[in-house]
């Protein structure tokens, strides 16, 4: 379990919040802006692992560079998807973990609590990032002589499948966000509000193992070399709009244990974007209510965003080469 690291960089995403209605002036509350942030945070994701971690991800399968092709993809991408899965499947452990902790005060569990949902996040916006990268990789002219060398060149250092994945993102979000519009009860117990969330840490149990059971993952059994087919990447799509849509629904609720320092979230976003407080006009409580969990958890995010960056760099648990990367700057804003 990690240390407690989202409140000191929250505010730098509540910051970048408060940039919207410069760029964006059509929308609050509403389905556009909710797909506005989770495509960011989709962005966001896929340029960490494009910077810092998919060379090192290709160089650690040790193929051969005559190994290429489909039966190369086949493997790199089987390997990736095994290993988000295990990545996944802990972390959900994680979060059981924070919650169920009788050594931790009230006030730590409920910050790990978070902490730890938002590294669940980051596991399942790799599986959406991951679908669309393959997709685009399935599609290459070159497919057929792609091999480890060659991927890491399509992937890394040049920018055309990563402007190709950015591109499709924002088209996958604004359907994702579609599943999510049901808000669980807040019970006065609390106790009732955990038990929710531990229900519902079981279904995503159980939509991930959905999810591995479209993996080419059985290296007992024979796949065809056209196992990724448009049929068996729908139904990973499927399983990780699900994921998302447990995910909003233990965050709302999670934010939500201690009222006062939801409250405080609450606060610092009005400070940072004083118009999302003023357009509450024709709006229900539940319109407002989900525009407000997608905007902490978009402030979250980022803030582990930015620690896992550090943690690439510094930490020497994590510290390797970075690549020569590509900038990503959220919303396009260059100087925040």
């Amino acid at each position: 379990m990690s240390d407690i690291t989202i409140n000191k960089n929250i505010h730098r995403g509540f910051k970048v919040l408060g940039k919207i209605p410069n760029l964006y002036t059509e929308f609050v509350h509403n389905d556009a802006y909710r797909n506005l942030l989770l495509h960011d945070m989709l962005k966001m994701q896929y340029s960490l692992v494009r910077n810092y971690l998919t060379k090192r991800y290709i160089d650690w399968l040790h193929v051969d560079s005559e190994f290429k092709g489909l039966p190369f993809l086949n493997h790199y991408y089987r390997n990736f998807y095994s290993t988000n899965f295990q990545a996944l499947h802990d972390e959900l452990y994680e979060v059981d973990n924070a919650l169920s902790n009788q050594q931790y005060d009230k006030e730590k569990k409920y910050f790990l609590t978070i902490e730890e949902i938002v590294d669940v996040a980051h596991f399942i916006f790799q599986y959406i990032d991951y679908i669309e990268e393959q997709r685009c990789i399935l599609s290459h002219e070159k497919r057929d002589m792609i091999n480890n060398i060659c991927l890491k060149n399509l992937i890394v250092n040049t920018p055309d499948i990563y402007n190709c994945v950015h591109e499709t993102l924002e088209r996958k979000s604004s359907h994702i966000i579609q599943e999510v519009h049901s808000l669980p009860v807040i019970e006065d117990n609390n106790w009732l509000c955990i038990s929710e969330i531990w229900k519902t840490l079981q279904y995503m149990h159980l939509e991930n193992r959905t999810f591995m059971r479209y993996i080419n993952w059985k290296p007992w059994k024979n796949y065809p070399d056209d196992h990724y087919s448009i049929l068996i990447l729908s139904g990973m799509e499927y399983s990780t709009r699900k994921l998302f849509e447990h995910l909003i629904r233990i965050f709302h609720i999670a934010l939500r244990l201690i009222p006062e320092h939801y409250n405080q979230y609450v606060e610092w976003l009005y400070e940072e974007f004083p118009e999302f407080e003023n357009l509450h006009v024709d709006k229900s409580k539940s319109e407002i209510e989900l525009s407000i969990t997608y905007s902490i958890l978009y402030a979250a995010y980022m803030a582990k965003n930015l620690e896992n960056q550090r943690r690439q760099i510094d930490d020497p648990r994590y510290k390797g080469v970075m690549v020569e990367y590509i900038n990503y700057c959220p919303f396009g804003l260059k100087n925040l």
